[in-house]
């Protein structure tokens, strides 16, 4: 979102975490995805036509396949009046910390 949207723009970044869910929302007010490209912006080396900045089209395939392989998913949406929203849901595990071995090792060290 830094390399891509134009200066002066805003980018949100959030997490929050669901009952099963880790969530992360990165979103901006940029000029966002023409409707017709963006079942492609998760292929490999796929860069956007006419397009004014570097790049190898690698990112946001890089970011499907780790939410993917981690049993995730990843999308893309619009925000109005302009800009893109990446949605990235990761399964989550909720974990019990024992207290006990919790003070026991701040009297360890």
């Amino acid at each position: 979102a830094c390399l891509y949207t134009p200066w002066n723009s805003r980018i949100y970044i959030s997490a929050r975490h669901h009952v099963d869910v880790l969530q992360f929302i990165i979103e901006d007010n940029g000029s966002g995805f023409p409707e017709k490209e963006k079942e492609n912006v998760f292929n490999k080396f796929y860069r956007l036509k006419n397009t004014q900045t570097g790049g190898t089209g690698l990112g946001l395939s890089i970011v499907k396949g780790f939410s993917e392989a981690l049993g995730g998913t990843v999308r893309l949406d619009d925000v109005q009046p302009s800009g893109a929203r990446f949605t990235i849901n990761l399964p989550a595990e909720h974990t019990v910390i024992n207290k006990n071995a919790e003070l026991w090792l701040r009297r360890k060290y």
